[in-house]
Formats: structure tokens, C-alpha cells, sequence
């Protein structure tokens, strides 16, 4: 599936990247490394179809994936740039049709789909190029050759836990024995070998939850150290991180620990969470064995904390060296701590229209000092955050909008909140987003939060008229077209 038409501008960027791109491994476990990871591509015949494309990849902060989308251009084109710490698949998906890709830290590919197909498909083909695209193409050909075997049914009526593990080892070996036959008819990359087999072992494991849901849903009591059978599902197979469903697993696994802990229950329950997230992690460091995947379940557990209360993930990061032996996932926590101590302070950053960046206090009048800067002007207003969906999926109809009111006295602000700075920054770049662009830090955007009565979530857009005063705390999308032209058009005083 090589691409000899591949468009040379982006062949020459790819190169470039690649070339300047640093790479970071650890000394101590070289199976964590961290680099970017670029992926470039063309939609052919997108005119009818989606404007947007989402991708599901691993996340420095985020073992189990983080979501992405990015804006397809007027040419068809769309750019994905993420972090990463170990090679891992990916889903890329598009209308209705998806597909796996397989990246390192370092990579640059380009890919090409066709949005018809796309659309009309789950499997549909696609046409990679770039470096270690083989192994993609590999997985691709394999999930074609997959459709040999039955889909899985699952049985979770009247069995045991022991009955339920013998029958998803039996599925293994069966899938184990079709991955042979294409091992030996295709001949793929020695990786694909380790990725698909690592794969299907743990894409077994996630049943494993679904069979804990329907037991507790039908009151069922099970031991969840019989059911986590580690002679069967490992979680000290560090050879397995380059799948996502081992990810999961390791993730599904250490909540039992939360789950199971009586003592870890009721610190919870007191809203202790630095020392109910500590005994969990001293009960993985006394039971599990060390290494990478015990590494990666602290890591997750830490991340989480940080998620919650700062303060908590604080007292835990004190602690680290106790947790966490790898060298790379305690420097990456280090500089997590290091942002989020920053963040501390109330300010909101913004970018000028010559994308110079300054950062000035919160100011509870905000509003307020919007209103005086852009007399006599209708402002529409835009929160939103790097990594939402549907606030992406709004960028290119607000572009149109802003375009078809240019010479207009409106102005356009763009609030990005809950997000990472310098996504923020990048996402500015990426998509070239003209107007009024701020970025509110954690605090500043909870005082922004308490100022608006009817914030639910984002996207969320206001209207304040040419006085300076909020008409409309829950204004149209800009999807929405002419319901928004319309309210704008009448605060114009155009007919």
C-alpha cells in the first residue's frame, strides 16, 4: 500500500521534522522513550464530507490515550503532532470508517484516505508512507484476514469465574492459531508479530470488567483476585506496552485495589485522598513485581491524583522514588509538577495579532475591560479547550463566520480554558484562529466559571452588545449558521 504520488511539500516537511526531532530514552528502561510523533494526510474527494478528523493515541500524562481532533483545510490536508513515551498503536477515524496505525517516538507518516469510503465503511483502506509504516500496513492486512474468524460472543450466564477464564483462554488459542496462518502466508515485520500477539492476549483481558459488571449487576459475588488470573492475563509483561489493551488492563487491575481495600474505602469515603491513593500504591509496590508495568500503574494512579487536587498529587510527588523506579516517568512527573506549581497564580495569557504571547492578572471585570476595548462593537464569544470535540468541530464553521463579518463591527474573542498552554499556542498556529485569542489558567477559569450563570459546559459562546453588556450567556453555535447570522444581523441592525 505505497503511495508514489505523495505530495512533495509534505514529504519535505516530514523529512525536516524527522530530522530536528529530539528523542529522549530513559538509560535505565529503554522501553520508555519520549518524542514526537507527527502524523500528515490528505482526505480525497472531502468537498460533502466531515471537516474534522479524531485520533486516539497514548498520552505523556494519560496511559490509557488521549483524544485529538484536527481541522481538515480547504485542500483536503490535516496535520496530527502529539508526545509520546513508547511506541503504541493508534486509531485514526474518519465519518464512519477507522483504522489502526503503529508509531514510535520519532515517527513522521502520511496518510491518505478517501472520504467516500470512509464514509461508507468501517475497514476501509488507506494508503501510509513514511517511517516504520510497514508494521501499519501490516495490522491493516490482518484485520482484513480476521474476519475469518467468527465474532466473539460473550457468555457470562451461569458460569463461573474458573468456566468464564477457561473460555476466553480457548478464544485466544483459537485467534492465536488464525494469527499463524497469516504469519505464514503474509510474512510481516517481526514487530506486527510481538504487537498482534501481546494484542490479542489483552484485548481477552477487557472482558474481564464486563464480566465483574454483569456479576455485580445481578448480584453475583466473585473473587476479583480469581478473576484477574495473572497466570493468564500478566501485568508484569513489559514486552506488552506497545498495545493499548494492556494499558487497560493494567488500569482495570489496579482499581482493585481501591475496590477491594476496606481501609482504602472508607479514607475515600473521609475525602482522605492523598493517604487512601498512598496505600494503594504501597500495596502495589509489596504485590506486584518491579518493572515497567508496575512503574506505568503508579504513574497512572499519581496522574490521576493530580487530576483531583493538586494539593494531593503534592504530598504523593514527595514521595516518588519510593513509587516509581523509571527514570523518564519520574522526569515527566517532575516537569508535570513544575507546570501545574505555574499555573497557580490567576492570569490569562493572550495573543496579539502578531502571536506575541503576555500574561496579565485575572481581572474580575473582564467583561467589563472587553466592552471598553471594542466600543461601539458586538462581541461574540467563544469558550472552549484544546482537547473537546465539539469545540474543534465548530473552528471551521466560526472561521466562516468571522470571514463573513469582517468588515462588521464585531469582534471575535476566543476564551481556551481547562487546557494545556502550549497546546493552546499550537492550536492558534495550527489553525491560524484570527480574532481576540486568551488563555485562562486553572484558577482564572474557575473565577470565569462563577461569573455565568448558564455555563453547563463547552463549547459555550455570549453575545454582548454594542454597550457592553451580556445579551445572551448562551448564544447559537456558530454551526447553527443562520440562527446566529440572524441574532448577529439584528444587533447590527441589518435587515
Amino acid at each position: 500500500m505505497n503511495n508514489p504520488k505523495i505530495n512533495i511539500f509534505f514529504k519535505l516537511l516530514i523529512s525536516l521534522t524527522l530530522s530536528s526531532t529530539i528523542l529522549s530514552c530513559s538509560s535505565d528502561k529503554p522501553k520508555i522513550c519520549t518524542g514526537k510523533v507527527i502524523i500528515a494526510g490528505k482526505i480525497e474527494e472531502a468537498e460533502n464530507f466531515s471537516r474534522v478528523i479524531s485520533l486516539n493515541h497514548p498520552g505523556l500524562y494519560n496511559n490509557c490515550g488521549d483524544f485529538s481532533t484536527a481541522i481538515i483545510d480547504t485542500n483536503g490536508y490535516f496535520r496530527f503532532e502529539y508526545q509520546t513515551m513508547f511506541s503504541r498503536d493508534v486509531l485514526l477515524r474518519y465519518e464512519n470508517g477507522f483504522t489502526k496505525l503503529f508509531l514510535k517516538p520519532k515517527d513522521s507518516v502520511f496518510v491518505t484516505l478517501n472520504a467516500p469510503e470512509f464514509h461508507s465503511k468501517t475497514n476501509p483502506d488507506f494508503i501510509i508512507s513514511g517511517t516504520n509504516s510497514s508494521t501499519s500496513n501490516d495490522i491493516h492486512n490482518y484485520r482484513y484476514y480476521k474476519k475469518l474468524l467468527n465474532t466473539y460472543q460473550l457468555d457470562f450466564t451461569h458460569q463461573s469465574v474458573d468456566e468464564f477464564l477457561n473460555q476466553l483462554s480457548h478464544r485466544i488459542k483459537k485467534e492465536d492459531s488464525l494469527l499463524a496462518e497469516f504469519i505464514n502466508e503474509y510474512n510481516p515485520s517481526d514487530e506486527f508479530i510481538q504487537w498482534a500477539k501481546k494484542t490479542i492476549t489483552y484485548e481477552y483481558a477487557n472482558y474481564l470488567v464486563d464480566f465483574k459488571w454483569y456479576c455485580e449487576e445481578n448480584g453475583l459475588a466473585i473473587d476479583q483476585e480469581e478473576l484477574f488470573d495473572k497466570r493468564l492475563f500478566p501485568v508484569n509483561d513489559d514486552d506488552a506496552i506497545i498495545t493499548t489493551w494492556y494499558h487497560y488492563h493494567l488500569n482495570h487491575y489496579s482499581h482493585k485495589y481501591f475496590q477491594e481495600d476496606s481501609v482504602v474505602i472508607n479514607l475515600l469515603k473521609d475525602n482522605q485522598l492523598a493517604e487512601a491513593n498512598r496505600t494503594v500504591l504501597q500495596n502495589i509496590i509489596k504485590n506486584e513485581n518491579p518493572g515497567v508495568s508496575r512503574d506505568l500503574m503508579c504513574y497512572q494512579i499519581l496522574n490521576d491524583v493530580r487530576k483531583e487536587s493538586l494539593d494531593d498529587f503534592l504530598q504523593l510527588y514527595d514521595e516518588l522514588p519510593q513509587y516509581i523506579d523509571n527514570k523518564e516517568l519520574r522526569i515527566l512527573l517532575s516537569q508535570r509538577r513544575q507546570q501545574l506549581e505555574s499555573d497557580k497564580t490567576l492570569t490569562i495569557s493572550t495573543l496579539d495579532s502578531y502571536r506575541m504571547n503576555s500574561d496579565v492578572e485575572f481581572s474580575e471585570d473582564f467583561f467589563s475591560k472587553l466592552g471598553e476595548k471594542f466600543k461601539d462593537t458586538i462581541i461574540y464569544i467563544d469558550i472552549w479547550a484544546t482537547w473537546c470535540g465539539p469545540c474543534k468541530s465548530e473552528i471551521p464553521h466560526l472561521i466562516n463566520l468571522h470571514n463573513a463579518y469582517k468588515n462588521k463591527p464585531v469582534a471575535f474573542v476566543n476564551i481556551c480554558i481547562s487546557s494545556n498552554k502550549e497546546d493552546w499556542e499550537q492550536a492558534i498556529a495550527d489553525w491560524n484562529l484570527q480574532g481576540e485569542n486568551y488563555f485562562f489558567n486553572k484558577e482564572s477559569t474557575q473565577l470565569l466559571k462563577g461569573k455565568l450563570n448558564t455555563f453547563t459546559g463547552i463549547p459555550h459562546y455570549l453575545l454582548i452588545d454594542k454597550t457592553g453588556k451580556i445579551i445572551d450567556e448562551d448564544a447559537p453555535r456558530p454551526s447553527s449558521d443562520n440562527i446566529i447570522k440572524e441574532k448577529l444581523n439584528k444587533l447590527l441592525d441589518i435587515s
